[in-house]
């Protein structure tokens, strides 16, 4: 007598273990079983460590095998979000057991009139690499992912809409990451928190950061620029758009002590700078005053651009809130030993304007000086048209 079996076919009814749980696993395999095809479906997953995604269910109708490879040319899948809308999975998934390759390559998420995009994952060699697209952004997706690495309140953030593209690259060892880059990008960004306090319209942009580890501490850079839109911090908003920013940063430090080797600001138009400023800082955050040294250059072309924005929404209901002011300054600031050492002020053709002619400065020229070290005396030297 022989026997034949064509296929096999196991039902677990739930697994439970360290920060994950399982239900109704159904797993169906077909004969020849070293290089078979096979079915799974898994009904219910949770994961402790994200309790907003509930029910997360998969189901691979043709689930590929051999001594060292996993394959699913096509898996689908749906998770359940605080909103009440599953989120619709399709894609596929690679698992070399031989290298521990692993190729998980999410073709398209979507979410009911909420979010759509693409999400793609690698890793091969202690290397790995995280790309991403959403557009019709949905917070619901990405906001329980960003908590897992921070501690800050993010629920009362309201992400109304947006596009975004994200690279991911990191290197490492059983240590943990060496090195890595991030790119991001979005453009029609509107959202804000609870109160509004907070809030972006339209906004376009895009961060590249990298990161590294030498001799014990982690190198920092990174750079910043906003293109489009408006934001701010009530009632300071900027319009992007019109003057765009860019923020360009190279740190180099361990855990409460940094070291700003490179901090560059610039904004405005290709004719005119609304405010720069560049220079160098030494934070420590076990201090009561974190800013223990810093050398700042800063300067504005535009005085008439740069107050109505950063300034004048502050003067609301004084005697300076349709003040006018023209001309140009420039300036030096050192701190030392946490407190302020040495500030230089330029003015070139300033001149103010209450708004009802009360207050009056025009052509204002000249510089003001300062030093907190009595034995070197400043001089300051001003003078003005009239007013």
């Amino acid at each position: 007598m022989s026997l034949a079996i064509s296929g096999l076919t196991a039902t677990i009814e739930k697994i439970d273990g360290n920060g994950i749980a399982v239900r109704d696993i159904s797993a169906s395999l077909i004969a020849p079983f070293e290089r078979s095809d096979a079915a799974l479906t898994i009904a219910s997953l949770q994961l402790n460590s994200l309790p907003e995604f509930r029910n997360i269910s998969l189901r691979c109708a043709k689930l590929q095998l051999n001594n060292q490879l996993v394959f699913c040319a096509d898996a689908r899948g749906k998770i359940s979000l605080p909103d009440g809308k599953p989120l619709v999975i399709q894609g596929k998934f690679d698992l070399d057991f031989i290298t521990g390759a692993v190729l998980i390559d999410i073709g398209s998420f979507t979410q009911a009139g909420s979010g759509k995009g693409a999400v793609s994952f690698r890793y091969k060699d202690q290397n790995w690499s995280l790309t991403a697209k959403a557009t019709e952004f949905n917070a619901a997706v990405v906001v329980p992912l960003i908590k897992q690495f921070t501690e800050a309140d993010l629920s009362q953030i309201n992400i109304a809409k947006g596009e975004f593209w994200l690279n991911l690259n990191a290197q490492g060892d059983s240590a943990g990451p060496a090195n890595g880059a991030v790119k991001l990008r979005w453009q029609g960004l509107a959202g804000s928190n609870a109160h509004s306090t907070i809030a972006a319209e339209a906004l376009a942009g895009n961060l590249e950061a990298s990161a590294s580890r030498r001799a014990g501490k982690l190198i920092v850079k990174s750079t910043l620029i906003l293109s489009n839109g408006y934001a701010g911090l009530d009632p300071v908003y900027a319009d992007f758009g019109a003057q765009p920013l860019s923020l360009v940063v190279e740190a180099q430090g361990e855990k409460q002590r940094w070291v700003i080797d490179q901090l560059a600001l610039w904004q405005g138009t290709a004719d005119k700078t609304l405010l720069a400023a560049d220079g160098n800082l030494q934070l420590d955050l076990e201090q009561e005053n974190p800013l223990q040294k810093a050398t700042l250059n800063w300067r504005s072309d535009s005085l008439n651009g740069l107050f109505p924005v950063y300034a004048q929404p502050l003067l609301l209901g004084t005697s300076f809130a349709d003040a006018t002011l023209k001309g140009k300054v420039a300036g030096l600031l050192e701190v030392n030993a946490g407190a302020l050492s040495e500030a230089d002020v330029s003015f070139d053709g300033v001149s103010l304007n209450n708004g009802n002619d009360l207050y009056t400065l025009n052509g204002l020229s000249g510089e003001l000086r300062w030093a907190a070290n009595n034995s070197a005396p400043q001089q300051s030297i001003f003078g003005w048209d009239s007013g």
